[in-house]
Protein backbone atom coordinates (compact mmCIF):
# COMPACT_ATOMS: atom_id res chain seq x y z
CA UNK A 1 0.00 0.00 0.00
CA UNK A 2 1.43 3.37 -0.96
CA UNK A 3 1.11 6.48 1.12
CA UNK A 4 -0.40 9.69 -0.21
CA UNK A 5 2.10 12.08 -1.74
CA UNK A 6 1.80 14.60 1.14
CA UNK A 7 2.74 11.99 3.77
CA UNK A 8 5.65 10.66 1.74
CA UNK A 9 7.28 14.09 1.38
CA UNK A 10 6.66 15.10 4.99
CA UNK A 11 9.80 14.88 7.11
CA UNK A 12 9.76 15.23 10.87
CA UNK A 13 12.14 17.92 12.01
CA UNK A 14 13.85 17.49 15.38
CA UNK A 15 13.06 19.99 18.11
CA UNK A 16 15.60 22.83 18.25
CA UNK A 17 18.11 22.48 21.05
CA UNK A 18 18.76 25.36 23.38
CA UNK A 19 22.02 27.06 22.50
CA UNK A 20 24.34 27.48 25.45
CA UNK A 21 25.16 31.14 25.92
CA UNK A 22 28.30 30.30 27.86
CA UNK A 23 30.31 27.44 26.40
CA UNK A 24 32.65 27.46 29.41
CA UNK A 25 31.70 25.55 32.53
CA UNK A 26 30.53 28.15 35.09
CA UNK A 27 32.87 26.63 37.69
CA UNK A 28 35.86 27.55 35.49
CA UNK A 29 34.93 31.23 35.12
CA UNK A 30 37.18 33.67 36.96
CA UNK A 31 36.01 35.82 39.84
CA UNK A 32 36.07 38.89 37.59
CA UNK A 33 33.93 37.21 34.92
CA UNK A 34 31.39 36.05 37.52
CA UNK A 35 31.08 39.60 38.88
CA UNK A 36 30.36 41.05 35.44
CA UNK A 37 26.99 42.80 35.24
CA UNK A 38 24.73 41.55 32.44
CA UNK A 39 21.39 42.93 31.19
CA UNK A 40 18.14 41.50 32.54
CA UNK A 41 17.34 39.98 29.13
CA UNK A 42 20.57 37.96 29.15
CA UNK A 43 20.00 36.90 32.78
CA UNK A 44 16.51 35.76 31.83
CA UNK A 45 17.91 33.58 29.04
CA UNK A 46 20.57 32.05 31.30
CA UNK A 47 18.35 31.32 34.27
CA UNK A 48 15.08 30.63 32.42
CA UNK A 49 13.34 33.19 34.65
CA UNK A 50 11.47 35.90 32.79
CA UNK A 51 12.57 39.53 33.15
CA UNK A 52 9.34 40.15 35.05
CA UNK A 53 10.25 37.29 37.40
CA UNK A 54 13.55 38.98 38.17
CA UNK A 55 11.69 42.16 39.15
CA UNK A 56 9.08 40.29 41.23
CA UNK A 57 11.10 37.60 43.01
CA UNK A 58 14.76 38.60 42.88
CA UNK A 59 14.74 42.38 43.23
CA UNK A 60 17.56 42.16 45.79
CA UNK A 61 19.91 40.95 43.03
CA UNK A 62 19.09 43.76 40.57
CA UNK A 63 21.60 46.56 40.05
CA UNK A 64 20.50 49.99 38.81
CA UNK A 65 22.80 50.89 35.90
CA UNK A 66 21.12 54.06 34.65
CA UNK A 67 17.77 55.68 35.24
CA UNK A 68 16.06 53.10 33.00
CA UNK A 69 18.51 50.16 32.78
CA UNK A 70 18.83 47.33 35.29
CA UNK A 71 21.42 44.58 35.42
CA UNK A 72 22.28 41.40 37.30
CA UNK A 73 25.63 39.89 38.23
CA UNK A 74 26.47 36.90 36.07
CA UNK A 75 27.05 34.74 39.17
CA UNK A 76 23.49 35.46 40.36
CA UNK A 77 22.02 34.43 37.01
CA UNK A 78 24.07 31.22 36.79
CA UNK A 79 23.85 30.03 40.39
CA UNK A 80 20.30 31.03 41.26
CA UNK A 81 18.83 28.43 43.63
CA UNK A 82 15.99 26.38 42.17
CA UNK A 83 12.73 26.90 44.05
Amino acid sequence: MTRPNSERNHQVMPAPRRRHLYETDPAKLSFIELNRIIPISEAAALSSISPDGWYRHHRDKLIQLTEKRMGVRLRDALFLPQE
